[in-house]
């Protein structure tokens, strides 16, 4: 499985612009909208008929992933548009979204078990 994340920037020259990242592979793509990003994304990896995707809300710091991580991310992810990314930041960047995919799964878990309650 290759877990997508999207994320949402805002500026003057641009305005609102949504980045979709893949875990693996380090495919990006940029869309005015989250679809237009993920249908973008989408074309450039290898899925067949039966892989999955599962739509997570939008990043907020939380016990899971922190302030500082989410803007760590953002960061190096504006260094790879740019194409000024070192390798060592790219092996960053991996581990945050790997980090930050990993605290989406304990988030589900953690709703999960609050609906068994």
């Amino acid at each position: 499985m290759n877990a997508i994340s999207i994320t949402r920037t805002e500026t003057p020259e641009q305005g609102t612009r949504f980045h979709a990242q893949a875990a693996r592979g380090g495919q990006l793509s940029v869309g005015r909208t989250m679809g237009e990003a993920l249908d973008a994304l989408t074309a450039q990896l290898d899925l067949t008929p039966y892989d999955s995707l599962f739509l997570v809300a939008e990043m907020k710091p939380d016990k899971f992933f922190t302030a500082q991580q989410i803007e760590r991310l953002y960061g190096l992810r504006e260094k790879l548009e740019n194409g000024t990314l070192t390798d060592s930041e790219d092996a960053e960047f991996t581990a945050l979204v790997e980090a930050e995919l990993l605290g989406s799964a304990r988030r589900i878990a953690a709703i999960s078990d609050a609906l068994a309650e």
